[in-house]
């Protein structure tokens, strides 16, 4: 019970600074934590319980964030904006990076690794 209390408490002065309006950093500061969390889960979830240590995710997370960066400060652009095209850049990426890997061209279907070990190249 005590912890639902601490929480609903830091809610309300979380909620009370946001909106007083006074600074702006608060905000900032939420927001880094908050990217800190979801970058740190999925390195617990790949590298701990997984016992995988890919980085690939990293820099997809970096594009997508450098992209709503770049039209935020060039642009201006609202968030909706900002999430739609920083998802399309890091898939575009993506499958960029799946087209060369494999050896196929982009519109064509990629054949498995064990049918055709000759267009797959590790």
């Amino acid at each position: 019970m005590k912890y639902w209390i601490g929480a609903a408490a830091v809610l309300v002065v979380a909620f009370l600074t946001a909106i007083s309006g006074i600074n702006e950093y608060f905000f900032y500061a939420a927001f880094v934590v908050l990217q800190f969390m979801v970058l740190a889960t999925a390195w617990n979830i790949l590298g701990g319980y997984a016992g995988y240590v890919n980085f690939g995710t990293a820099a997809f997370f970096a594009i997508g964030s450098y992209t709503g960066v770049v039209l935020f400060k060039w642009l201006n652009a609202p968030l909706a904006v900002q999430i739609v095209a920083a998802a399309a850049v890091s898939g575009l990426l993506g499958f960029g990076v799946t087209s060369s890997r494999c050896g196929c061209a982009a519109s064509s279907s990629p054949s498995p690794p064990w049918r055709s070990s000759s267009s797959w190249k590790p």
